[in-house]
């Protein structure tokens, strides 16, 4: 960050290049974050939150839009600890949300994204199978709403979604990522 500039890469560069730079950049940002919270010269709650926010304000960042379909450079397993790298690399905006929407071309709105993260009882996966619990309260009848009414839009007018899987308990301490 104090280099003071934030390119999604050069100019020339293929996507797959970017998404890699995009992805090194906010991890450096984030040890450096961390190392100013163990030196005690800098407080901070999240990491990830503080790390974005740095990004944001960087001359030369560009706030990617709703991607419907495949997400250029972005390669199905590809994993990434922070909620926050999906918006960074256009894979998923809500850090919270488990579904992205956007309105397509007709106006009707339509998910582009999910996030499956295991955070409801009823959420079991196969090998190419998901059950999405949808988007609402956790134990509550599911309103076919925003998302929810999204994701059924995307049902009728076959429409594929990305999903993206969440982990939680991986080995690292407190941490969660997804692929």
């Amino acid at each position: 960050a104090q280099e003071g500039n934030f390119e999604h890469g050069p100019q020339n560069a293929d996507a797959r290049s970017k998404v890699k730079m995009v992805c090194s950049r906010f991890e450096s940002i984030c040890r450096a974050i961390v190392q100013a919270v163990e030196q005690r010269s800098l407080k901070v709650r999240r990491i990830d939150l503080a790390a974005d926010k740095l990004i944001r304000k960087l001359p030369g960042f560009t706030k990617l839009g709703p991607i419907i379909g495949d997400v250029p450079g972005v390669e199905v397993g590809d994993e990434f600890l922070y909620r926050v790298e999906l918006a960074l690399v256009g894979l998923h905006r809500p850090y919270q949300g488990g579904i992205d929407t956007t309105r397509d071309e007709t106006g009707l709105l339509i998910a582009i994204s999910v996030v499956a993260s295991g955070g409801y009882p009823d959420e079991r996966s196969r090998l190419g199978e998901l059950i999405y619990t949808g988007s609402g309260k956790n134990g509550e009848d599911q309103k076919l709403g925003n998302g929810n009414l999204a994701l059924k839009n995307c049902i009728q007018r076959k429409t594929p979604v990305r999903v993206i899987h969440g982990f939680k308990g991986d080995n690292r301490e407190g941490s969660s990522h997804s692929r």
